[in-house]
């Protein structure tokens, strides 16, 4: 038996595969390359696993995730507001998106000074939406409530840097729970 190192993210890959008390990871990439699959006339053949991989990580397509959480979310007339490709606008509201297509356990966003400057001047309500498609969740914060918690954690940057532990639904850099702001799809 060879042994190999596998990193966490194709680690967790494979416990979503894995069916407990039964699996290990052999066995599931047995299964997942059909390997050693009898009534399989290619048993003995290993498939390339990029083509297997690919569709079990199929990425949701972004553009139609933002459209759907902006219509379920946000229901009225919304039109791109130029020259962000995903900044919408109504007569109340301001809403941007930011998106991260990828299953983690951080999920990485950035919010430049300029979108930021545009939401901060607006008259409008304000809301960050930071989506991840690929597992069907956003969270909708309000900027007003961005806000408070910048001030009252003394963040000092002209952007905002958000790092968002999955597991435990905080925004590290501003060591906030934000679990009530999330919505899945």
């Amino acid at each position: 038996m060879v042994k190999i190192d596998i990193d966490q993210e194709i680690f967790e890959f494979l416990q979503k595969d894995a069916k407990p008390f039964v699996d290990t990871p052999n066995t599931v990439l047995r299964r997942l390359l059909q390997i050693g699959n009898k009534s399989s006339p290619q048993s003995n053949k290993v498939k390339p696993a990029i083509s297997i991989l690919n569709k079990k990580t199929s990425q949701i397509d972004t553009n139609e995730f933002v459209q759907r959480v902006l219509s379920k979310e946000f229901p009225g007339k919304f039109r791109k507001k130029s020259p962000y490709r995903y900044m919408f606008e109504s007569a109340n509201l301001l809403i941007y998106f930011q998106n991260f297509n990828q299953k983690s356990t951080t999920l990485w966003y950035r919010i430049n000074e300029k979108p930021l400057r545009v939401l901060k001047d607006s008259s409008k309500k304000c809301f960050l939406c930071l989506t991840n498609p690929a597992e069907s969740i956003a969270y909708l914060i309000p900027l007003e409530e961005v806000e408070k918690q910048v001030v009252s954690s003394n963040y000092e940057r002209d952007y905002l840097e958000i790092n968002i532990d999955h597991v435990s639904r905080k925004w590290k850099e501003l060591d906030w729970n934000i679990k009530q702001f999330l919505e899945t799809y």
